[in-house]
């Protein structure tokens, strides 16, 4: 008997342990998210959140703590119009074609005056924020009224530029901006949403497309002087001629790059791109959303560009890509980062690599030779980069800056 009690009074004691907050392992719930989503939970209101895989939770023994606040979003919501206007109609195939031709002409003009640099637009977002801010970098974006200049145009600016020389030479024209997404790992799941699912998507990339219906056969044009894309490309819904589909891009001694652009539906254009170097290659697909007109190139996709950690001037030619121009990346390890200049010399592409730090009075051979390519001053191009290498010096906007770049799309190191 006394074995008994003892016994009864043990279980007693251990049931009171478990109720009033032992730790227990709970189950996990079946969950997933896919890389996008992730990607989009600074920019969205902060969903509930399952519970940890193999993580301990009391039971009953504490008072939950408060959610923490909702973050705000980084960038706004994106924002889409009904398309306006009518298709652009030729009643036959050969008069799109000529219609074409004259486009094309537009847009190697385009691309041979308009340069694609931002350099430019980082350092005028940098001096705005030094000279009025007192907030962090990610509230000063948060406000920050993106504007298109022309020392400092992405695909942002290029293309609006490009929508206003279209209508300008042809006043029947309706081009409208289109949002693209890039390496999207499950097309079929991102173009299941009609707009794209604001919680999966960054919308980095922005370009110019045009309706055209030849005869009764319905296309799309789209004109991409962010990527430097010489032609107009031609998507139509029947993949028959004038159907652009695949074509080299570019090809130079260290890659070649390939495209090929498919109609996926009403809404959406798959446009699919092969990398090749050093005897390897790798695929990834992009998705243009092209039923509705993109009204957020500047509050979204301008914002975000803002924050790349990859930085470039390039000059393009007619048709064949960019001749000249400069990069760097600022999150290089080691803090060592440097300029790399490209230009052609001896009817071949060079490369000089000059350090952050190597800047003094003279100018360097290497600039005065790329900026005679690009079309600017050698002391005007070497201006360009000393500030960018003084920008880098300021620490604590660089890393907010590369903060920012991680929490907008985390996946971007991926790419």
């Amino acid at each position: 008997l006394r074995v008994w009690l003892h016994l009864s009074s043990w279980l007693v004691g251990l049931v009171g342990i478990f109720r009033c907050g032992t730790l227990l392992f709970l189950p996990w719930d079946d969950y997933s998210a896919s890389n996008h989503e992730a990607a989009q939970t600074v920019n969205d209101h902060l969903p509930e959140q399952p519970l940890k895989r193999n993580v301990k939770h009391t039971v009953g023994a504490e008072t939950p703590e408060k959610p923490h606040a909702e973050e705000p979003r980084l960038l706004p919501r994106p924002y889409w119009a009904p398309i306006s206007g009518t298709p652009l109609t030729f009643e036959t195939t050969a008069d799109l074609e000529a219609f074409l031709a004259q486009l094309g002409q537009l847009l190697c003009k385009e691309l041979r005056h308009r340069h694609y640099n931002t350099l430019g637009n980082l350092l005028r977002f940098y001096r705005d924020y030094r000279q009025g801010s007192t907030t962090s970098l990610a509230t000063f974006l948060r406000n920050y009224p993106a504007e298109v200049f022309e020392d400092g145009l992405s695909c942002v600016g290029l293309s609006l530029h490009l929508c206003r020389a279209i209508e300008q030479q042809f006043p029947y024209a309706k081009p409208f901006l289109v949002s693209c997404e890039e390496w999207i790992p499950d097309v079929a799941s991102y173009c299941s949403h009609d707009p794209p699912d604001d919680a999966s998507s960054v919308k980095e990339h922005v370009l110019v497309a045009l309706r055209v219906l030849a005869g009764t056969r319905r296309g799309l044009v789209l004109l991409d002087p962010g990527y430097h894309v010489g032609f107009p490309v031609v998507v139509m819904d029947d993949g028959c001629a004038p159907h652009t589909g695949h074509f080299i891009q570019s090809h130079t001694a260290k890659s070649t790059k390939e495209y090929c652009y498919e109609a996926l539906g009403e809404g959406y254009v798959l446009w699919r791109v092969t990398e090749t170097r050093m005897g390897g290659s790798k695929t990834w697909d992009n998705v243009l959303y092209v039923g509705g007109a993109f009204q957020s190139a500047l509050s979204y996709s301008e914002k975000r560009n803002l924050l790349y950690d990859f930085r470039t001037l390039v000059a393009r030619s007619d048709g064949h890509g960019p001749t000249a121009g400069v990069y760097c990346k600022l999150d290089e390890l080691n803090r060592n980062p440097v300029f790399t200049l490209f230009y052609i010399k001896d009817d071949r592409r060079t490369e000089a690599k000059l350090p952050f730090g190597s800047f003094g009075a003279a100018t360097p051979p290497a600039v005065a030779e790329c900026a005679q390519q690009i079309g600017m001053a050698s002391d005007n191009l070497l201006a360009l980069l000393t500030k960018m290498a003084d920008l880098y010096e300021d620490v604590d906007f660089v890393n907010q800056l590369l903060d920012l770049n991680r929490r907008v799309d985390p996946f971007e190191e991926m790419k």
